[in-house]
């Protein structure tokens, strides 16, 4: 007589059940919210790896993606199915204004969108300015301190005298300067200004 198969055997509840695991390689598939986890997991890892130190990367030393079984730098750029404005509205809710200038350097849409809610900096290149990038990089800007950018010194000085509005290294030949830390012919021209002047005004729209 043979014997027909167990049919609970089949359907046995004490067996564990086996998960189907969500892939994102299926792009009809993607859940808006797990790709807005992504975007946030994709900052807080630029952020941690450039907030060591500041020395040039050793051969010797592994790479951070390497511990991760799925590196966000070798995997799919997903936020890229988010909209400019979702986007704004999650790096306009993070708390350090700072984090932005890291976000920026993600690639060049958060670049292009980190820009949009910088509202002051301060310049320190006038090339900068005169280039038209000023502008282009960051156009919502409402204050902008030139001074920096109009004083020619040399940055590689070790001594910085600072104020609450500007800040100048100053080198041996302050002692050449009659007392003045700043000399005349390290001022750009006025001309030079005007147009600078004229290139922002045309930029932000005034």
């Amino acid at each position: 007589m043979s014997s027909s198969p167990d049919k609970n055997s089949i359907f046995d509840p004490s067996k564990p059940k086996k998960k189907r695991h969500w892939s994102w390689s299926d792009p009809d598939r993607v859940d808006p919210h797990e790709a807005l986890k992504h975007v946030m997991l994709k900052m807080r890892l630029h952020s941690l790896s450039n907030s060591g130190s500041t020395t040039p990367h050793s051969e010797s030393e592994p790479d951070s993606d390497s511990f991760s079984p799925n590196p966000v730098s070798t995997a799919p750029d997903f936020t890229a199915m988010l909209s400019d404005e979702l986007l704004l509205n999650v790096f306009n809710r993070i708390p350090d204004a700072k984090q932005l200038f890291s976000n920026s350097l993600v690639c060049k849409r958060w670049c292009v969108l980190c820009g949009k809610l910088i509202p002051s900096i301060k310049l320190l290149d006038w090339e900068f300015l005169e280039s038209g990038r000023l502008s282009y990089r960051f156009p919502n800007l409402v204050d902008i301190n030139i001074v920096p950018a109009s004083i020619m010194f040399e940055r590689n000085s070790g001594i910085l005298l600072s104020t609450k509005s500007l800040e100048v290294y100053l080198n041996s030949g302050v002692l050449e300067t009659e007392g003045s830390f700043v000399r005349k012919e390290d001022i750009l021209d006025s001309e030079a200004i005007d147009k600078g002047v004229r290139i922002l005004a045309e930029g932000v729209g005034i």
